[in-house]
Parts: C-alpha cells; sequence; structure tokens
C-alpha cells in the first residue's frame, strides 16, 4: 500500500509541474489521492513518521517548509504563508506569498514595469522604486528618485507622498521674501591641457579657479567603465574612457574665443565635423549651423545680455555674467545658447560632453551618488526657502564679493550673478573624480537630446538633430519675452542644477532645452579625447 500512495503523491507532484497547472488543485488532489490511499489502514499515531519514498509527510505538524510537499499553509512546495516567498508560477494566495509581490489566479506573477501592476518595490503602477522609470505628478512616492521629476513632496510624519510635476525649463515667478546663501573653500590644481587655446595667458577667469591662483582650464581623465544611467536598472550604460573639464567654462575663457574671432563667430565657424565624439558617427558640427552664431560684437552683447531669456534683467532676478568691461570673467558663462558653446569646445581643442558621459562622471560610475559628492541630501537652514537655496556642501556664508554684513548673504532682486560662484571654490560639492561644481551653480549644456530609452547605452548619444532648413536665415531674436524661434532648431539636455532653484540629484534633466535659446542660469563645460 505504501507503493501505491508514493505513485500517487508523485502523480500529484508531476500535475502541479505542468504548465497552466495551478498549484491551488494541488491541495484538492493530495487530499483525494491520500484519502484513497489510506481508506484502509488506520490513521497513524500522532507524530508518527509515514514513509513515502523521498517525501515524508509530518502529521499534525507544523511544516518544516523543506519537506518537499505542500502541507499546512504553504501555498506551494515549501513556500507561501510561513514558509517565505515563492517563486514566479508558484501557488499563492496573497501578494506575501511572492516574491514579486504580486499574486494572480493564484499564481505568482513575475515582476517588472509594464505589466500594470504595482509590484517588486515600485511606488505606483509601473514606475518608482529602483527598477521602474520615474512616476508622473500626482503618482504615489517614497523619495524623489521615484518621480519622473525628482521631486517627491512628502508631508511632515508622512514616509510617502506625491510626486510633483517636472519642473518647465524656465525660472519660476521669484519667490518673495525668500533668500539663498553659499560658501567658498580651496580646490587643487591641475596642469593645463595642451590644446586648449582659452588660457593661454592669465587673469580673471583663466588662472582664477579653484583656489584661486589654478589655471581654469585644469581637465581631468575620466576612466572607462559602466553605469545605470539616472540610477535605473533598465538604463545601463558603458563609457568609453574620455576626458572632462574640471571646471565650468568662464566667462573669461569665453571672452577670449570671441575676441579671437574678433565677435564674427559666424564668418570664422569651426569646420564641417569638428568637435564630433570619436565613436559616435555624425555627432561633430553641421555647416548649416553657421548660421546660427553670432555675426559681430554688438549680436554677442545683445545675445549674452537682453535676449537671454527669463532672467537677463539683473535688476530683477537675472543673472546673466556678460560684461563689455570683463566683470565677473572670473565667473562661469551663463546666457550662451548651445551653438556657441559647441563652437568654444570646438575650437578649444575639445567637444561638449554627452548626456551618458556627464552622467558616468557625476554619478562616480558604478558608486551610482545621488549627488557628485556622494549620497547625502544638502541641508537647508529655512524649510521655507528650500527652492531657492544654493545647493552646496560646506556651510552657507558668502566670501564674495564682499564679507558680511548679513546684507551680502543672500540673493535678491538686484543681485544678478552676484551669488554664481568662480569655478571651483566648493570643494565640499567634489566629484568622484575631481571635477567641480556638476552639482549646483549653473546647469550645463551636453551634446545630445537623450531620450533615455531603455537597453544598453554603449558611448550612446542621440544625435538625430532637427535639419535647418536651406532657405531658414533667421536673425537671433533678440527678444527677452520668448519665441517659437527658439524651439525651431529642436532641443538638447541641460544637467547639473543651478544656485537657483534647479534640482540637484544625478536624476534629473531637462531633456529637450532649446539649442538656440539661451538662459541665466545655464553654462557649460567641454569633454576632451
Amino acid at each position: 500500500m505504501l507503493e501505491s500512495r508514493d505513485l500517487q503523491t508523485r502523480k500529484v507532484f508531476m500535475l502541479h509541474r505542468s504548465p497552466g497547472f495551478a498549484s491551488a488543485s494541488i491541495f484538492a488532489l493530495a487530499t483525494a489521492s491520500f484519502a484513497v490511499a489510506c481508506s484502509s489502514q488506520s490513521t497513524p499515531a500522532p507524530d508518527e513518521n509515514v514513509d513515502l519514498g523521498s517525501i515524508r509527510v509530518f502529521s499534525n505538524e507544523v511544516p518544516a517548509c523543506d519537506d518537499g510537499i505542500p502541507n499546512g499553509k504553504e501555498t506551494d512546495v515549501d513556500c507561501g504563508g510561513p514558509c517565505g516567498k515563492c517563486e514566479a508560477f508558484k501557488g499563492c494566495q496573497v501578494a506575501g506569498d511572492c516574491n514579486s509581490a504580486v499574486c494572480r489566479d493564484s499564481l505568482c506573477q513575475v515582476a517588472h514595469a509594464g505589466n500594470l501592476v504595482k509590484d517588486a518595490d515600485e511606488t505606483d503602477i509601473d514606475c518608482g522604486g529602483a527598477d521602474a522609470p520615474g512616476c508622473a505628478a500626482e503618482a504615489a512616492c517614497k523619495e524623489n528618485h521615484d518621480c519622473e521629476s525628482n521631486l517627491c513632496n512628502i508631508a511632515a510624519g508622512k514616509t510617502d507622498g506625491k510626486c510633483a510635476a517636472v519642473p518647465p525649463a524656465v525660472d519660476d515667478p521669484p519667490i518673495t521674501g525668500q533668500s539663498i546663501r553659499i560658501m567658498a573653500n580651496a580646490a587643487g590644481v591641475l596642469t593645463v591641457p595642451a590644446d586648449a587655446k582659452s588660457c593661454v595667458g592669465a587673469g580673471p577667469g583663466h588662472t582664477t579657479c579653484g583656489a584661486g591662483a589654478e589655471s581654469c582650464c585644469g581637465t581631468i581623465g575620466v576612466p572607462a567603465g559602466s553605469y545605470k544611467r539616472y540610477s535605473k536598472s533598465n538604463l545601463p550604460a558603458t563609457v568609453s574612457a574620455f576626458n572632462l573639464d574640471k571646471f565650468e567654462v568662464t566667462q573669461g575663457r569665453l571672452r577670449t574665443f570671441i575676441q579671437s574671432k574678433g565677435g564674427n563667430l559666424k564668418g570664422s565657424p569651426p569646420a564641417a565635423g569638428a568637435g564630433k565624439h570619436p565613436k559616435i558617427a555624425n555627432s561633430g558640427w553641421r555647416s548649416e549651423w553657421n548660421k546660427r552664431l553670432p555675426a559681430s560684437n554688438a549680436e554677442v552683447n545683445a545675445r549674452f545680455t537682453y535676449a537671454c531669456a527669463y532672467g537677463s534683467d539683473n535688476s530683477s532676478y537675472g543673472s546673466t555674467t556678460w560684461t563689455t568691461n570683463g566683470t565677473n570673467d572670473d565667473k562661469p558663462v551663463t546666457c550662451v545658447d548651445w551653438y556657441t558653446a559647441f563652437a568654444f569646445c570646438a575650437w578649444d581643442g575639445g567637444r561638449l560632453p554627452t548626456d551618458a558621459e556627464w552622467g558616468y562622471a557625476a554619478q562616480g560610475g558604478s558608486e551610482q551618488r545621488t549627488y557628485t559628492w556622494g549620497n547625502a541630501a544638502v541641508k537647508a537652514e529655512d524649510a521655507n526657502s528650500i527652492k531657492r537655496v544654493v545647493h552646496y556642501l560646506g556651510g552657507w556664508q558668502m566670501t564674495w564679493p564682499l564679507a558680511p554684513p548679513e546684507a551680502n548673504q543672500y540673493w535678491n532682486g538686484p543681485d544678478g550673478p552676484k551669488h554664481i560662484a568662480p569655478p571651483g571654490k566648493k570643494t565640499a560639492g567634489k566629484a568622484r573624480w575631481g571635477h567641480m561644481d556638476l552639482n549646483g551653480n549653473v546647469l550645463e549644456w551636453m551634446l545630445d537630446n537623450n531620450d533615455a530609452k531603455s537597453g544598453n547605452c554603449v558611448d550612446c548619444a542621440n544625435v538625430s538633430w532637427p535639419a535647418l532648413a536651406a532657405g531658414e536665415n533667421s536673425p537671433q531674436p533678440i527678444n527677452n519675452a520668448g519665441t517659437a524661434q527658439w524651439k525651431s532648431d529642436g532641443g538638447r539636455v541641460l544637467r547639473g542644477g543651478s544656485f537657483e532653484l534647479h534640482p540637484l540629484q544625478n536624476t534629473h534633466r531637462y531633456v529637450n532645452y532649446p539649442v538656440w535659446r539661451t538662459y541665466a542660469r545655464a553654462g557649460f563645460r567641454c569633454a576632451r579625447d
């Protein structure tokens, strides 16, 4: 009779292992099998072991979770209920029985973003958590990384909240009565790359970076490696070794470039293909872009001041750094359009970094840093002004251009670029390989429009840029109120946060900022090969 019971029990397990067989049926079949098998025998005494070949059934005992049979409150063989989580396609009664936290039709399901179920560590349906895309506005979240906007609004005393909308790539109206602070520190020294033209000679913006006497053209090698773009498992990337400038491009360096062309960049544009990424086809300068460069010093002055969108008025929350007399040459460039930034890097022996390269340097490669300096969040003294605080570690008191009193520590309407730091002054924000100001100070232009599609990225960049019509030769719109012409040439990525308003986390970006538009909170740095 034992042989008969063993055979019937094994048949039950064979059915269980058949595709599509619901484990809930196992118990009914097993019960029927054992009832038939035991009908001619007496009931075993408590704790009596009944040998069924390799299977042992313990009567009147809590299952051991390793006896090779679903019994007690197990929902499948040695899993579910009190016996831990079940793998996909094992039996379940509730979500807690499954590794994936998804129980449907009495079977555990595979967890993945796209199954229309909130599973794994997702904070809402198919979004949030470590392995799913960021959530849209109003979706549930537990931290900023869960949101597409990188902004999770959590009420005091709560552990979860709702995602905020993606911030627009323009300034919000000034927030009255709120203020921000910053503090400067020292940094190390690097040599000038041999092909950099913009730091020939000395003076503000050339030899005034870092601690104050460092070349502003220092560059740092970034080793090859792999990481997850925006800290998402579905966005793996591999980046070849490259060099990335330690500092953001200063106004003094840009002035050297402009003066070398007599203000007429349009008349002396980059050669076709200049500034290309060596591993990305069609990533260099296109001759059709020549018409987008300024043609005179007068146009340069107009573009970098009055035409700088939403924030050019330095008497009303503007932060343009350009002047005709060299003031602010030690500060990073602001109000420079993408075309001019591209042309500068090509002239200076470099190129614009790709979004994947910049992210790799900022996240510290495989370290996957939340911020360039690590994972510790910035702290603000005044919780009511968190969105306007100057985002840096290491203190909040200004040390330029004037020492305290208190009135000089806060950014107010007429302060202009006063609170933009000369590059490299805030050492607490240093990235893994020594790059300065990747988070904060000013936003930075990338080479590409990276829509970060799922899948492996190997030295990738989206360079499918819109082609300018042959007869299209509109002048740059000298208009600080905005114009549709800005969008006609497409957009590129802005990364890194700024001294005012923009999020600092390495998962944040502006995907489609118009390339012809200038912005009072945006500058750039160059990569080199």
